[in-house]
């Protein structure tokens, strides 16, 4: 009886150590996911804007100073995300975003019907610069706060990122990331361009 006691010990305390291994492998496995994805759409923006000379920053009519973050998705958020986006909800539920399927795979800004980027020349528009961009693997958005590309401010908005709201949701990296400043919090990001 003794025996088995002593047994059924080791195996309780095996179970302890080895259960939580078992139980973090998928959160490893979607922040890996969401490490690799980050960093092909930051390669894909990178294509972009060598191709074209510009960074994916015209709205509808052609405008270089509105939009501020492109999304990820097939179409932008009607509800935060992001548990408390704060500036980073506040500029998609104003009109100051835009989707990146629109730019990177379709010349499309905002869901127009003709190409706003100019398609002939030394710098034009030769996508589509990726194949898919999916949402993260937690189901939200990757974003691009593109208004670093300009941003004319000394100390805000200079660099631009690919990010990631991480496992649990809240974007804690700032919108005005200054040359300082870095990914916060457990989101999962790029560093696409600093200026």
């Amino acid at each position: 009886m003794a025996e088995i006691l002593v047994v059924l010990a080791i195996l309780a305390m095996l179970a302890g150590i080895v259960v939580p291994l078992f139980s973090s492998a998928p959160e490893q496995a979607r922040l890996e996911r969401a490490r690799t994805e980050v960093q092909a759409i930051g390669e894909a923006v990178r294509r972009f804007r060598a191709s074209t000379g510009d960074w994916p920053t015209l709205d509808a009519t052609g405008g270089r100073h509105s939009l501020k973050l492109l999304l990820s998705g097939s179409s932008l958020p009607s509800d935060d995300p992001f548990s408390g986006g704060g500036v980073w909800w506040s500029w998609i539920s104003t009109g100051k975003a835009d989707l990146l399927v629109n730019h990177l795979l379709h010349n499309r800004p905002q869901g127009q019907s003709a190409n706003v980027y100019p398609t002939g020349g030394t710098n034009g528009w030769r996508g589509p610069y990726t194949e898919a961009i999916p949402l993260d693997p937690w189901g939200r958005p990757y974003l691009v706060n593109v208004v670093v590309a300009w941003s004319t401010s000394q100390d805000e908005d200079r660099r631009m990122w690919v990010l990631s709201a991480g496992p649990d949701g809240v974007l804690q990296t700032s919108t005005d990331a200054g040359v300082s400043d870095a990914i916060l919090g457990d989101d999962v990001g790029f560093l696409v361009y600093q200026r």
